[in-house]
């Protein structure tokens, strides 16, 4: 227990700390608690903070037993003999007999608690165009029922071919876990999404690809959740919630990716792309599974991490390359960020309350404690990752898992340990979503050269562009974050360079993405000449050298959309 406390005093102080230093910089103080991740993350620490005070004061020191009466259990052999004697009807009245018996309410209600929350947050990633709320649920209730034919696959795969785990890793890895368990629930997971895809026109942008797979997954994790919740013991509800319920929609989104790929990248073969990202997806479950019954859990969070990294940066490219795409919902990104908080926070608790009439008080405070270590920082990673989309029209991020920076970035490559920690660093979205923001732009004093023909002016910031950046050795990569800013005064070039540029717009790039035009004083940025207009409007990246850079800048905000903020 003492080592549980220091390490959450550690925490909370390292937190408080960053924190205060933020706020204590910040020139707009007024909105550091609107915006970013401040305000979710402190609403995460007074839900976990207060409920254990509510929970030592005015809980009764009394214990409940929550568990069902008697617990039954499906007869294998009853039921594999149904089904070799073709009486599927009698098969599947068991199924459903024995799943209705042994649920309780604590079960239901938290198993309905966790669709909610999963559901709502992947329908309002939906920002340009919203799917019809009833094919939504309908996809749900087919995710639900689709999930009882999982048990019909295995059984009937079991009367020729009896699949079990013999401690053996080849076998158990690529024979139980990926073809007994990974192939079987994926397929049955994208019945329902390949019944909307053909007989409804909802389908009709690359996000749907996702959201239709995560619904059917939410439909058959909530069955799932009804089987394991029969009996609610220790951390099964928070684990469920942020593991297992979270790891059914990104493998289900991994399945269907290679469509959205084949369809909106590479207008190639959907039966290659579909079934390399199935097998993926496949596999990731397999792994997933064989993991926690190899009781590697840190190993199971470390790749649990990955997985997430690439299943935002899959969301984020079909939000970007969608046909009704427009930056104005950078904004909305705080809703759905607090929503997170919490929620997530608040089936922590369930969990506890649950704990508290079980075990009493005691024995609660001592698993919430440990929940608070590994589950709260979880709360933390999703609260400030899944809610981080980075708006840049037609751009397609590559999913892969780098220990360098992009080339295009110009930054020292990490050693040591640091290069580990850097396969986090540099596969996280960071995003910029600066777009329609009003700024100052000035030349540092000891940039004589653009002081010439630009000293302090003002301008918008109307669109943001890819540019083509070429390595030393040769090697091409995008460049994503450049953006355009119309001049309210015109560049004086005739004087200092041959007028053969733009006047009334300049490319800027931050040189760090983390600095905030809300927070932060005289933003350096690279600034760079625009020969045409064309150019910026052009569909392929140009190449970055064809935009003369003209040095450093400085920027500051003095508008930005939905905040009032005060004038750098």
């Amino acid at each position: 227990m003492l080592r549980i406390y220091t390490y959450l005093f550690w925490i909370v102080f390292s937190c408080a700390s960053i924190l205060g230093y933020n706020y204590w910089k910040s020139r707009n103080k007024h909105l550091f608690f609107k915006t970013g991740s401040t305000r979710s993350l402190l609403w995460v620490f007074f839900i976990l903070v207060l409920s254990p005070v509510a929970v030592n004061y005015w809980f009764p020191d009394m214990t409940v037993d929550l568990k069902a009466d008697t617990i039954i259990h499906l007869d294998e052999v009853q039921q594999r003999n149904l089904l070799r004697d073709g009486e599927i009807g009698e098969y599947y009245k068991n199924i459903v007999s024995v799943i209705w018996h042994n649920m309780n309410w604590v079960g239901f209600v938290s198993a309905l608690l966790i669709m909610v929350t999963w559901f709502i947050y992947i329908h309002r990633i939906d920002v340009f165009h919203k799917e019809k709320l009833r094919y939504q649920i309908g996809t749900l209730l087919l995710g639900m029922i689709c999930s009882l034919l999982v048990a019909v696959i295995t059984d009937g795969i079991d009367l020729y071919y009896p699949i079990t785990y013999t401690g053996h890793f080849w076998y158990d890895l690529f024979v139980f876990s990926f073809l007994d368990i990974g192939v079987i629930e994926e397929f049955v997971k994208l019945i329902p999404f390949f019944i909307i895809l053909k007989f409804t026109k909802e389908i009709d942008e690359p996000y749907d690809y996702i959201l239709y797979a995560c619904l059917s997954a939410l439909g058959f994790a909530f069955i799932e959740n009804l089987i394991y919740f029969k009996n609610i013991t220790g951390t099964i509800i928070q684990g469920r919630a942020m593991l297992s319920v979270v790891g059914h929609m990104l493998e289900s989104s991994f399945a269907v990716y290679g469509l959205v790929i084949s369809r909106y990248q590479h207008s190639s073969s959907k039966i290659v792309y579909f079934g390399m990202s199935f097998l993926i997806a496949s596999f990731l479950h397999g792994l997933y599974d064989y993991l926690l019954f190899e009781h590697m859990l840190i190993l199971v969070i470390g790749i649990f991490i990955f997985e997430i990294q690439a299943w935002t940066i899959m969301v984020n490219n079909t939000i970007n390359n969608s046909q009704f795409f427009h930056f104005k919902t950078a904004h909305r990104d705080e809703k759905l960020r607090f929503f997170l908080a919490v929620m997530l926070s608040g089936i922590l608790v369930l969990n506890y309350f649950v704990d508290a009439f079980q075990y009493g008080k005691q024995g609660a405070n001592t698993n919430y404690l440990q929940s608070c270590l590994y589950s709260g920082l979880l709360i933390i990673f999703y609260v400030t990752h899944l809610s981080n989309y980075d708006l840049v029209k037609g751009y397609w991020r590559p999913i892969e898992f780098r220990i360098s920076p992009p080339d295009y970035d110009h930054v020292p490559v990490n050693r040591g340990l640091a290069s580990l920690l850097s396969v986090f660093k540099y596969n996280f979205i960071h995003p910029v979503n600066i777009v329609n923001y009003i700024v100052t732009i000035q030349p540092p004093h000891y940039n004589q050269l653009v002081y010439g023909y630009m000293s302090l002016n003002k301008g918008k910031i109307v669109d943001r562009i890819c540019l083509l950046s070429v390595s030393d050795n040769g090697k091409e990569s995008i460049d994503p974050d450049w953006f355009v800013v119309k001049l309210r005064d015109d560049l004086d070039l005739e004087d200092c360079l041959d007028d053969q540029y733009v006047h009334s717009f300049l490319l800027i790039k931050l040189e760090t993405k983390s600095d905030s035009l809300i927070h932060d004083e005289d933003i350096r940025v690279f600034m760079r000449l625009i020969p045409d207009m064309q150019m910026v409007r052009s569909k392929q990246p140009i190449r970055k050298d064809a935009f003369p850079p003209i040095g450093y800048g400085l920027v500051n905000s003095v508008f930005v959309p939905g905040y009032t903020v005060k004038a750098g």
